[in-house]
C-alpha cells in the first residue's frame, strides 16, 4: 500500500475540469424515488453542465431526464408523489418541465424572462409556486435611444446591490409568482423593494407562506422575515407580528395549525455570533417555541467550501407536516444530519466527520442526503432506518490521486479554553 501511495500523483490545476458535483436532492414523499442535479465544468463553453436524474429506490433503475446542453435544478416532487417538476435553463430557452414518477415526460411550460427557482407544488396539483428575478423600476430605460447602443453606467441605489452566485442584482428584487398548471400562465404574488424566496402552499391550499429580506439589514425584514399570501385575495401579511430576530424556511404542520421555521429572536443590529435554532410557531395562539434551545450549534452547514454553489443551506424540512422536522447542525468542521419533534426531543440521524450538504427527508422515514469528505466532494446516500448507503459514485477517478486526510490537533488556549 505504501508503494502504490508513492507512485500516485496529487490534483493538478487540469484536474479540477473532471469534477462532478452532486448539488440538489429530492425525494419523494412515499421514499421510492430520489432526484438529484450532477454539475460539471463545459470548458468549451466556459460554462457548467447540471443534468437532472431520477433514481428508483428498490431497484436502482436510473435514468437522466435532462436533455441537449444547459443547467436543470429546483427540483420539487407534487404532494402525491406522482410527478416531479424541475426548471431546465437551456442555451436558448428556459423551461418549467414536468416528468411522471417513472420518468416519463409529461408537459414543457416555456419561461419567458429569469428562470424560477425554489418551486413548490400547491396541494392539489393545479400550481407551482417559485420564486423569480422580477424589474421593479426600469433603470436607464430614459436613457435608450434607437440605434444608439445602451449606456454601461450602472446606477445603485442601495449598499447590497451584488450577490454571490448572481453578480449585480442592480434594481432587480426576487418575487413570489404561481404558474397554472392547465393554462400556462404566470401570476405575480408579490411586488416591492424587497427579495422574496422558499414559497411554501399551505397543506389546504389556501395560502402560501414564504420568506423575505429587505436589502437594508437595520430593520426586522433585512434580517429576514416570514410572510404569509392569502392566495384567493392576494392580501400579504407578517406571519409573527411581533417577531424581532431572524425567520427563514417556513415549513407548515399538517393541519396549517402551526409553521416550524429557523432562525433566532435577536432584534437587529445583531452581529453573527446569533445562533439559528428551529422553532415552532402556533397561529392559534401567537406564540413561538425554541425546540432546539439546549443545542449550543446553529443549523445549517458551515463547514464551507468553495467546491459547491450552495454553502450554508439554513433549512428545516418537515416531511407531511407532521412526524418529525429534520435540519442540518455543524460542530467542529463537520457538518450532521438532525431531527427533532414538535415536544423538542432532538436525535442526531447522521454523524462523523463529514458534511451533509444536501438532505430531503420522505414522509416515511427514508432520507436521501448528500455527503462530502476530505477524500470526496460529496456522493448520494439512503438512510433508511439507521443504515446509510451509498447511491452514486461520481469521481472514481480521484482514487488515481494522492489526496491529504487532515490531521486534528487540540491545544490549550487563553483562560484553558
Amino acid at each position: 500500500e505504501d508503494t502504490r501511495e508513492e507512485t500516485l500523483r496529487g490534483l493538478i490545476p487540469e484536474d479540477l475540469m473532471k469534477f462532478r458535483w452532486l448539488e440538489e436532492i429530492a425525494c419523494s414523499p412515499d421514499g421510492q424515488h430520489v432526484a438529484y442535479t450532477v454539475r460539471q465544468p463545459d470548458g468549451a463553453r466556459n460554462d457548467y453542465q447540471a443534468d437532472v436524474y431520477l433514481l428508483e429506490l428498490d431497484t436502482h433503475t436510473r435514468h437522466k431526464l435532462s436533455n441537449g446542453i444547459g443547467q436543470g435544478g429546483s427540483l420539487s416532487w407534487s404532494r402525491d408523489g406522482q410527478r416531479l417538476a424541475f426548471v431546465w435553463r437551456g442555451v436558448q430557452e428556459t423551461s418549467v418541465e414536468l416528468v411522471d414518477a417513472d420518468g416519463s415526460p409529461r408537459r414543457s411550460y416555456p419561461v419567458d424572462g429569469p428562470a424560477p427557482s425554489g418551486l413548490d407544488w400547491s396541494p392539489n396539483g393545479g400550481s407551482l409556486a417559485c420564486s423569480r428575478w422580477t424589474q421593479v423600476r426600469g433603470a436607464n430605460e430614459s436613457c435608450r435611444r434607437p440605434g444608439v447602443p445602451a449606456p454601461s453606467v450602472r446606477v445603485l441605489r442601495r449598499l447590497r446591490y451584488k450577490q454571490d452566485g448572481v453578480g449585480w442584482v442592480e434594481d432587480r428584487f426576487r418575487h413570489i409568482w404561481v404558474l397554472a398548471l392547465d393554462t400556462g400562465d404566470w401570476l405575480q404574488l408579490t411586488d416591492g423593494e424587497c427579495d422574496y424566496s422558499e414559497p411554501r402552499w399551505s397543506w389546504d391550499g389556501t395560502r402560501i407562506a414564504f420568506s423575505g429580506m429587505a436589502r437594508e439589514q437595520n430593520t426586522t425584514l433585512g434580517q429576514g422575515q416570514i410572510l404569509v399570501c392569502d392566495y384567493a385575495s392576494g392580501s400579504i401579511d407578517r406571519l409573527m407580528p411581533e417577531w424581532q430576530g431572524v425567520a427563514a424556511s417556513p415549513q407548515w404542520r399538517a393541519d396549517d395549525g402551526a409553521v416550524a421555521f429557523t432562525g433566532h429572536a435577536e432584534p437587529p443590529p445583531v452581529n453573527r455570533r446569533r445562533f439559528s435554532h428551529v422553532w415552532l410557531y402556533e397561529l392559534e395562539n401567537g406564540k413561538s417555541r425554541d425546540l432546539t434551545a439546549d443545542l449550543d450549534q446553529m443549523v445549517g452547514n458551515y463547514a464551507v467550501a468553495d467546491q459547491r454553489a450552495g454553502l450554508a443551506n439554513i433549512t428545516v424540512k418537515w416531511p407531511g407536516g407532521q412526524g418529525r422536522i429534520y435540519f442540518l447542525l455543524t460542530d467542529q468542521g463537520a457538518t450532521h444530519l438532525y431531527s427533532v419533534t414538535a415536544a423538542g426531543e432532538w436525535r442526531q440521524e447522521l454523524g462523523g466527520k463529514g458534511v451533509v450538504f444536501e438532505y430531503a427527508p420522505s414522509e416515511t422515514g427514508r432520507v436521501a442526503y448528500g455527503q462530502a469528505s476530505p477524500a470526496s466532494i460529496g456522493e448520494l446516500y439512503l438512510l433508511d432506518d439507521g443504515n446509510s448507503e451509498q447511491l452514486t459514485r461520481l469521481n472514481p477517478w480521484l482514487e488515481s490521486r494522492r489526496l491529504s486526510e487532515p490531521r486534528e490537533y487540540w491545544y490549550e488556549g487563553v483562560d484553558g479554553q
